[in-house]
């Protein structure tokens, strides 16, 4: 258990050293509700055998990207893996996304609490232009110039993590994960995002539970970003949720469940100096687990 807490406090030390250098990334990514959009790993943690859950995000400025996340993924027990399908589409400006992939995970239990995860995804991403947002200058513009449009990239990711409970007092839970969502590609311009945290929650109430969570992500070529979010949650069903990133942004959100279904919602205020060119971002999650 000591070397656990000292591995713990090693992460936080480095997302706080880190943050100094810290830039916006994954800023419309479902990194909110779901860990499993970013870490393969986790599609085997959920206690459902099956759950599907929709993602938007609505930016203003540069960052609006109007982007849509549609992950689907079933843990089969008796078969001893996991399986899952994931639709991510950017569908607003002059560039339009598409990323399709196959998730695949499986767990190895260590005792009665303590589990290790190890996932792995693939699948094809299609780049296109919108010609008609083009003019007469952007024939002198490099990216477009050196570059065919659309474009199908093949990439290949893979994600661990590590979940142990009654770590220091019964019922609480604490885990650890790691991943690379495109950590291989068939193209030379390899900048594999990365996304790591480290959560512990536990409760203090009979009708409360505290969920805290510390989260680095970024790209190895352009810097990282740092976030501390925490979760409460009443009777399993109302959930408020505050956070902070070291770009400078705030974090406000709710959810609500009832049953198999769950609604969340995201703001994310930007109070840096750019706040008038990157304005707030909204994410809205609805999940099903079955």
């Amino acid at each position: 258990m000591k070397n656990y807490i000292k591995h713990i406090c090693l992460v936080i030390f480095v997302t706080i050293t880190f943050s100094l250098q810290a830039q916006e990334l994954f800023t419309l990514n479902d990194i909110y509700y779901d860990r499993s959009n970013v870490n393969t790993a986790f599609i085997v943690a959920d206690n459902a055998p099956l759950n599907a859950s929709l993602t938007t995000s609505l930016g203003g400025g540069v960052q609006d990207t109007r982007r849509v996340n549609l992950l689907a993924y079933g843990d089969f027990k008796k078969l001893d893996f996991g399986v899952g399908l994931k639709l991510n589409t950017a569908f607003y400006g002059l560039f339009n996304f598409t990323t399709a992939e196959v998730l695949y995970a499986k767990d190895f239990q260590i005792d009665d609490n303590q589990t290790f995860y190890l996932g792995t995804n693939f699948g094809l991403h299609h780049v296109r232009v919108v010609d008609k947002l083009l003019n007469e200058y952007v024939e002198e513009d490099p990216l477009l110039g050196d570059n065919e449009f659309p474009q199908y990239r093949f990439t290949v990711g893979a994600g661990i993590g590590y979940h142990h409970k009654n770590l220091f007092r019964q019922d609480d839970i604490a885990r650890l994960g790691f991943s690379i969502p495109a950590l291989l590609k068939n193209k030379d311009d390899f900048r594999p995002d990365f996304f790591m945290n480290v959560m512990y929650g536990v409760g203090v109430h009979s009708d409360v539970r505290l969920d805290q969570e510390i989260m680095m992500y970024g790209t190895i070529t352009r810097g990282l970003t740092g976030e501390y979010n925490i979760k409460a949650t009443y009777l399993d069903a109302f959930s408020l949720r505050l956070g902070v990133r070291t770009t400078g942004s705030l974090l406000f959100g709710m959810g609500w469940k009832r049953q198999v279904m769950e609604i969340g919602y995201i703001y994310q205020a930007n109070t840096s100096e750019y706040n008038t060119v990157i304005p707030g971002v909204h994410n809205v999650n609805v999940s099903y687990s079955f």
